[in-house]
């Protein structure tokens, strides 16, 4: 797991200096504290490490045509032979690469006559461009963002996996095109601007997050998972590799046949997961997929190492579960109960680590959790994507119940709405009148449409409430954009494609990502290997979501194998009491965040209905925490980057 960063000129050479480039990558440190490495390709052809040194003449002069940076993780070969960016033996081709390739053996196998000289899985990507050219992006297996320059065809390939765990920004100006793992990278480049998208600030206030292709700043912008961009004279070309598909004519596959397969390539996805040169243990929450993982890891490894924490907070907390898998497979367990003091200490550090507004407040114990488990490992599993793939969201089951609530006469549903909106307002993890109200406010919509408001923080009206200048734009555009490559017309598997496209790599995986990086943690998938992905999305709805049982066929897969409770268990999410917080805790710095003086100064919100929030939250009129949070985590982040 590393930090990439670069600079590529085909146009009029500005001047870059090498300055420039290794602050951009030595601000990635945290993705990379093991080792670094510059290449620079001078306008005159002639090529220079950072080991290499200019002469006195032409000392930061020359200008650069490409520049690679990169910040190593060590994880797969710890020599130097891994050192990056890397050549092959002409060095004619250049990489820089964050992530893992887990059939990287496979592929040296297939790339005979090329001379390797490390153990490393970059190596592999090198051979792979030699023998297929761009067709190399298709045959990686791994999660991974690359840059891949070569010199003599004048061409950048970026690339980044087919669900999107590892991130990759770019930005093109007049020809020279800036990429860089994280935001706090590519705004170190002299051409970069920091002006705010404001569409993109509408969406991030809808959905929590600002999908791709956009980002947080307009002429940035972020590889779409399962893409790849080349970049040469002839311009821009972006290309889908990779998306999910759902099986369009239904082969007939048992449930038993089912559970074999699912079994045997449960068991597959975890054992390439554990290749690793380095420590390496899991993520245990004590649900379901987490516990899996961990299952078939221990048959593996005997005494993995687990991880868990817990909260004070009764309600949030799943430690007893975590607790209770580990004695049961008899891992290596470590766990730590956290204070609120803790907790809230986090929330200063998320523009930090985040870069661009994400409002998952799963941040904040995802954070701590990487830092308890970086103590002991630097690699660990986890069992994010089992909801997504398996229908795990209680959501799934609301719009079950959606389609015999719609069938009730209008007259007597606005009436229901009438008595729901009437709950008194209790704080809590998502108590009943909170998902009562939430239920209610998708009648009228279309299921995908639907899927999208239930989980958003602000309703569509009151983004336009939100903002002092009135624009122009749909929030719902991406849902469609994203919709014209789904292949099914079953409701449900649209709405889970939407999830895979949508929430999950935006915010998800977001979240796992900078939180893990930001302790120089490598956090791998299982539940995203492509075969993985491919057989589960091929699979009859109904073994996904069986009647009112979500994961219907996971839980058939791990009948016997962990304990009943666990299988059974209602699901509860990773989360913290940012409710209760805001009416407490967080209250002065939500009401300092929240100053008439400081939203007016900017421009950007309406203060009184900014205002109208806070007070009907800390009145218990409403439950406002979604909105709220979502504009206290944006106020951080302005501060930070903008003021």
């Amino acid at each position: 797991m590393c930090g990439i960063t670069g600079h590529i000129n085909l146009g009029r050479i500005y001047p870059t200096t090498k300055e420039v480039i290794k602050k951009m990558t030595n601000v990635l440190y945290h993705r990379g504290p093991d080792d670094s490495g510059c290449f620079f390709q001078m306008e005159d052809g002639r090529i220079l490490e950072e080991k290499d040194t200019f002469g006195d003449n032409d000392k930061e002069k020359l200008p650069i045509k490409a520049a690679l940076g990169h910040r190593r993780l060590s994880i797969i070969d710890l020599s130097p032979l891994g050192h990056q960016p890397m050549s092959n033996k002409r060095k004619n081709v250049w990489v820089v690469f964050n992530g893992e390739i887990y059939n990287y053996k496979e592929l040296k196998d297939e790339c005979k006559g090329y001379e390797f000289i490390s153990n490393s899985d970059t190596e592999a990507i090198l051979a792979s461009y030699e023998k297929y050219q761009s067709g190399f992006i298709e045959r990686l297996d791994g999660m991974f963002s690359l840059a891949l320059w070569d010199k003599e065809n004048e061409r950048l390939i970026l690339a980044r996996d087919p669900m999107g765990k590892k991130p990759l920004y770019y930005s093109v100006q007049d020809q020279t095109l800036i990429f860089a793992s994280e935001l706090k990278s590519l705004i170190l480049h002299p051409l970069i601007k920091r002006e705010i998208d404001m569409k993109s600030l509408r969406k991030y206030l809808f959905y929590g997050y600002i999908p791709s292709p956009n980002s947080i700043f307009k002429g940035i912008k972020k590889i779409l998972a399962g893409h790849f961009l080349v970049f040469s004279k002839n311009g821009i070309e972006i290309k889908q590799y990779w998306t999910p598909r759902f099986r369009e004519k239904r082969k007939t596959i048992s449930e038993n046949e089912a559970i074999s397969d699912l079994k045997s390539l449960l068991e597959n996805a975890v054992k390439k997961r554990l290749i690793s040169d380095v420590p390496l243990g899991i993520f245990l929450s004590g649900g379901i997929d987490s516990s899996t993982i961990t299952f078939f890891a221990s048959k593996l490894v005997p005494r993995i190492k687990t991880f868990s924490i817990g909260f004070t907070e009764k309600g949030y907390d799943e430690l007893g579960y975590a607790r209770n898998v580990a004695k049961f497979i008899e891992s290596d367990h470590y766990d730590e109960v956290l204070s609120i003091d803790k907790l809230l200490d986090i929330i200063p550090k998320i523009p930090e680590i985040l870069d661009e507004p994400m409002a998952d407040t799963s941040i904040i114990p995802t954070y701590l959790l990487s830092l308890i488990t970086r103590k002991k490992v630097t690699v660990a599993l986890g069992g994010d994507g089992g909801d997504e793939l398996f229908a795990g969201y209680p959501t799934y089951l609301g719009h079950r119940v959606f389609e015999y609530y719609k069938k009730i006469p209008s007259l007597f549903r606005k009436g229901i709405a009438e008595m729901v909106n009437l709950l008194p307002t209790r704080l809590g993890y998502y108590t009943f009148d909170y998902k009562a109200k939430k239920f209610i406010s998708g009648d009228g919509f279309l299921g995908e449409v639907r899927h999208q408001l239930w989980s958003s923080y602000f309703l569509p009206q009151e983004v336009e409430r939100l903002f002092v200048n009135k624009e122009e734009g749909d929030v719902f555009e991406d849902i469609e954009f994203y919709l014209k490559d789904c292949n099914s017309s079953n409701m449900l598997e649209r709405m889970l494609f939407l999830d895979m496209k949508l929430y999950f790599p935006e915010s998800i995986l977001v979240k796992v990502d900078r939180a893990s990086m930001a302790h120089s943690l490598e956090v791998r998938a299982p539940f995203l290997d492509k075969k993985l992905m491919d057989f589960i999305n091929c699979l009859p709805i109904s073994y996904k979501l069986h009647s009112l049982t979500g994961k219907y066929l996971l839980k058939k897969v791990m009948k016997g194998l962990l304990p009943n409770e666990i299988l059974y268990r209602k699901k509860q999410g990773f989360s913290v009491p940012v409710g209760e917080w805001i009416r407490k805790e967080l209250k002065g710095l939500t009401q300092e965040l929240f100053e008439k003086s400081r939203i007016d100064k900017d421009g950007i919100f309406a203060y009184n209905f900014v205002k109208q929030l806070l007070d009907e939250h800390i009145s218990l009129k409403k439950n406002n925490w979604k909105p709220i949070w979502a504009l206290l985590v944006f106020q951080l982040w302005h501060e930070r980057y903008i003021e």
